[in-house]
Order: structure tokens, then sequence, then C-alpha cells
């Protein structure tokens, strides 16, 4: 799919598949990190961002921009508990990580962008046609085969 699009395109998507190489990295990291459970590796990775978001909002004060731009402190503490609420799907994701096959999380980590992009198609009403639609299902067809040979090769094991 891919492949596809970016043969059609005449452009690679490096933004894309950069993003799509750090989600696979941040699985196999959490995958790996058996001996920190998901709480505190949750903890280690919220201080490292937490230095350089504090970094940035001194420098930001430094130079006369708001740091939030809303005026009223309702908007503002809606912002910042918005990190709340990005920590609980992280953290069940940490949980997960340690429960389940790499591979199987490897499948997990396509719903994501999936369940955005029925949002978009469906309650947005976002176009999605033509090449897109086409490369779309060309990586659900390969992770429809992907989870066939799998189920296949359990089967074969037991």
């Amino acid at each position: 799919g891919v492949t596809y699009l970016t043969i059609r395109l005449g452009v690679v998507p490096w933004l894309s598949l950069a993003m799509a190489a750090s989600f696979g990295l941040y699985g196999l990291f959490k995958k790996l990190t058996p001996e920190a459970d998901a709480f505190h590796g949750l903890a280690i990775e919220t201080s490292w961002l937490a230095m350089g978001s504090l970094g940035m909002i001194v420098w930001w004060n430094l130079q006369g921009v708001a740091v939030f731009p809303a005026a009223d402190i309702t908007s503002n503490l809606l912002m910042v508990l918005t990190g709340v609420v990005t920590v609980i799907p992280l953290w069940l994701f940490g949980r997960a990580a340690h429960m389940i096959p790499l591979s199987t999380l490897g499948v997990l980590q396509y719903l994501a962008p999936t369940i955005g992009l029925l949002v978009g198609v469906f309650l947005y009403g976002e176009q999605l046609g033509g090449d897109r639609l086409v490369g779309f299902m060309l990586v659900w067809v390969a992770l429809a085969v992907f989870a066939y040979d799998s189920v296949a090769e359990l089967k074969a094991d037991r």
C-alpha cells in the first residue's frame, strides 16, 4: 500500500514513514522493558518529556510568547487536563505490551489510525477515494494475510 501510494504520488512520504517507525519502535521498547511495570515506565517517559516541555515553556515566556493562547482560565485548565486524559491510554498500552506477543502488538498499532480515518470519513465527511482508498485496502489486505497466517501457525503448533 505504501509502495503503491509512493509510486502514484511520486514522492516518498518521509513523515508518514517516520511516524510509523516511531510507533513500531515504541511498541518494541515497551515490549523489551519488562523490568519496569507500566506505571513506572510511564513515569520515566513523562519525566523525560516534562523536562523538554518545561524548557520550551520557559523559553517561550522569555520570548514574550504566550504558552497558553486562550484567555480564560477554563480553556487553560482543559488544555492542562488533556495530559491526564492522554496518560490513561498510554498506561494501558504499557500494561498490555507485556501481556501479548509483539506481532499482535504491531497489528493493534493499525487500529488508532484506522479509527481516525473512519471518523474522518463517516463523521466529518472527508473524501476517501482513488489512490488513497486503494492504498488503504492494500494495507488491510496485507494485515488480513498476516492475521490468517498467524492463526494458521497457532493451529499447526497445537
